[in-house]
């Protein structure tokens, strides 16, 4: 109910009459009546009233703190919000720039983007945080802003878009389905393969070979006139588009040499798994390599791994050794022009089974390194049945010697003791998984982590077999505690 101008003339007058105490108090409210006190205290829930206990007094004056505090939080979050600093990065302020920001101020100061570029990037960032924001800034982690470096990357290609991206609107609910109908929209008058979307989210050499792929392929050119590190037929140039949307740029192009040269998906998919799968080089060599599967139909796909590390190990690589004096030296590789013409698959077999079964004996060297702990956490997994009993036991732990990583090949027949160097020199770590199950041990898996992007880039059961359900769900289990990614080829 409203006071009268009588009331509210007394309640002016009767502040000088309050006790020292009362008034002080009053006065640190920031207040200079008791109409303005009583008004205070009626919005914040407070009693009405001058005679107050000093507890009470104290009760309002924590309360006046509090909210000055959760007022200075909500306007410093509001203005630290990535829309907000966006904006003030966008405008040339490089002040104190919030680390999920860093990659948007180093492509604006980096010089060999043209000014046109950058112009390109600075409207396309706007437009997508008006109308999309949760693509930019969805995830809290740093690491995890996959989207705001692939949107600048969009923007490297200006020049060729094919419409305005100012039309562009999301309509999913999905990250990668928003970012690949930008992309589409931008730069897309023609179907584009799903596993070209991949290539806006990297920086490798693979990715900005995918990014032009996907606008040449978008204004409906053919493969076969665009920049390629491996040489196109017509038919290997359509089956690569045909590949499936979660292979990999390089696995794409495996899919399509083997369809194009005869083959079929099993051995595709089994390709995939290899170091083919992932990386490109010696591509007129090992062109040979997959018209010798294609040509062997009869040989078990499964032999694809062992088969490719034997002729890399055999034709490539090399060896750095310490002589007497110190100085080191570079061995070549076992058999440099090693070929695939005049072999037979059994010949070829025998071959693969000898030297990796007599692999573990020539790491003499090998078996004497140690090295430092990468850091990843190790694993221990219990799987119960449904009354609550222990069926098996899981252990994944790292392998920190090369005596550790032989026995390891000889335990699963195959050549995890030629890592030992790469160990040594902190570029992987392996890991063993083994299962124990009524008092017996078994080994089921044998894991290569690239320690630089904690990812998961190969994991090998016995002779090579690709990981059982049982040994990957465990795989899996243990990647999400330690943080690690894994390839999609694994």
């Amino acid at each position: 109910m409203a006071r009268s101008k009588k009331a509210r003339k007394r309640a002016r007058a009767s502040f000088d009459t309050l006790p020292d105490a009362v008034q002080k108090h009053i006065l640190s409210l920031q207040l200079n009546t008791v109409e303005e006190y009583f008004d205070w205290c009626r919005e914040h829930g407070f009693a009405e009233r001058t005679t107050k206990s000093r507890t009470q007094m104290r009760d309002e004056r924590t309360h006046v703190v509090r909210t000055k505090i959760q007022c200075r939080v909500a306007t410093s979050r509001r203005d630290n919000r990535p829309e907000r600093q966006l904006r003030r990065v966008l405008d040339g302020d490089r002040r104190n720039v919030p680390s999920l920001l860093r990659p948007i101020a180093a492509f604006f100061d980096d010089d060999r983007n043209t000014v046109a570029c950058r112009d390109y990037a600075r409207a396309l960032l706007r437009h997508v945080d008006a109308v999309c924001p949760t693509l930019l800034w969805g995830r809290t982690d740093a690491s995890e802003q996959l989207y705001v470096n692939a949107v600048l990357r969009l923007a490297e290609h200006h020049e060729r878009a094919r419409r305005d991206f100012s039309t562009w609107r999301e309509r999913t609910h999905n990250d990668a389905r928003r970012f690949a109908s930008l992309a589409r929209h931008v730069y897309a008058d023609w179907p584009v393969p799903g596993f070209l979307d991949s290539a806006w989210l990297g920086g490798t050499e693979t990715h900005r070979l995918g990014r032009d792929w996907f606008v040449h392929v978008g204004a409906g050119h053919n493969l076969r006139t665009a920049e390629s590190p491996v040489p196109m037929t017509r038919k290997i140039a359509h089956h690569v588009l045909q590949a499936p949307d979660d292979f990999s740029i390089v696995a794409a192009v495996r899919w399509g040499q083997v369809h194009g040269l005869g083959g079929d998906a099993r051995l595709a998919r089994e390709l995939r798994g290899t170091r083919l799968g992932h990386e490109f080089g010696n591509e007129d060599f090992w062109r040979t390599v997959i018209d010798f599967f294609v040509r062997n139909p009869m040989l078990d796909p499964t032999h694809a791994g062992p088969v490719i590390d034997f002729v890399h190990h055999h034709r490539f690589r090399t060896e750095r050794i310490v002589d007497g004096d110190g100085r080191q030296r570079v061995l070549p590789p076992p058999q440099p022009n090693l070929t695939m013409r005049g072999r037979t698959a059994e010949s070829l077999l025998t071959q693969v089974d000898r030297w990796h079964g007599n692999l573990a004996h020539s790491q003499r060297g090998a078996a004497k390194l140690t090295w430092a702990r990468s850091g990843f956490l190790p694993f221990r997994y219990e799987s119960r049945d449904r009354h609550g009993r222990v069926r098996a036991v899981y252990h994944v732990q790292e392998l920190t010697t090369g005596a550790q990583l032989i026995q390891e090949g000889s335990k699963m027949r195959h050549c995890v003791a030629t890592y030992a160097r790469s160990c040594a020199s902190g570029i992987v770590s392996i890991w063993s998984l083994d299962r124990s199950t009524s008092g017996n041990a078994d080994r089921l898996l044998t894991i290569e982590v690239r320690n630089a992007n904690a990812r998961i880039v190969q994991a090998r059961g016995k002779a090579n077999a690709r990981p059982t359900p049982e040994a990957r769900g465990v795989m899996l289990r243990w990647a999400q505690a330690a943080n690690l990614s894994i390839s999609d080829w694994v």
